[in-house]
């Protein structure tokens, strides 16, 4: 019988080069929106909601990617309410109410989607684009292919834990440049292997993906960034 070995970490050396080189210092945009509650912080979870409502706007054409990176820039570094409206100053909405979308009550918010789980057993399955993540997700199976595309999804806590139990599988995380990945908690046994692609974000107020459970029998984490 085989014994369990180490996991293999791969870590590749890459020469980053800063994200948007050419993007101009972020500005300040005049405010046009108010409300009562402008003073009020915010935190992780508001951050990413407007981050989500700025990919939308990009994904559309209602913004550059020089605006979108300033934009972004702000959105970090926003700690009211007031901030994360002036960044999203004149966007288009949807049919919701905008402090529905960016401020959702907070019962509502409080609420958790429900799990994600996933089952690729001889088969792929996968979860991209602009999805609402749970605080969990279980990948599960043999013989078959995961990808979880964190890129431009639509976080409700600042981390989801992502349970993998597979064998003889392939599971792929991608990220965008202000998230981070946590793989101290996933346990490879049997010739598998973690190849961590990603470096180091470029913001550190980003969500955490937190990858747990176990790889066997020649099965592969892949992360890297988009």
């Amino acid at each position: 019988m085989a014994a369990a070995i180490a996991c293999w970490r791969l870590p590749v050396q890459l020469d980053r080069l800063a994200h948007l080189p050419n993007a101009r210092s972020p500005r300040l945009i005049p405010m046009t929106m108010s409300g009562s509650d402008d003073q009020t912080r915010v935190g992780n979870p508001e951050r990413e909601r407007a981050i989500g409502l700025l990919n939308s706007a990009l994904t559309e054409g209602y913004l550059d990617i020089h605006e979108f990176d300033e934009r972004a820039a702000v959105v970090y570094s926003a700690r009211t309410r007031g901030d994360l409206r002036d960044v999203l100053a004149h966007l288009p909405g949807d049919d919701r109410p905008f402090s529905d979308r960016l401020f959702p009550a907070e019962s509502a918010a409080r609420v958790d989607a429900p799990p994600i789980e996933l089952n690729l057993s001889w088969t792929s399955v996968s979860r991209k684009g602009s999805w609402q993540v749970p605080s969990r997700i279980l990948v599960s199976g043999s013989m078959g292919t995961a990808e979880l595309d964190f890129s431009h999804a639509q976080f409700s806590y600042g981390e989801v834990a992502v349970e993998l139990q597979v064998s003889s599988s392939t599971v792929k995380v991608l990220l965008a440049e202000h998230q981070s990945i946590a793989t101290d908690d996933l346990v490879c046994s049997s010739w598998s292997a973690i190849k961590d692609r990603t470096g180091a974000p470029t913001v550190t107020t980003g969500p955490t993906v937190r990858l747990h459970g176990a790889l066997t029998r020649w099965s592969k984490a892949v992360i890297r960034r988009v």
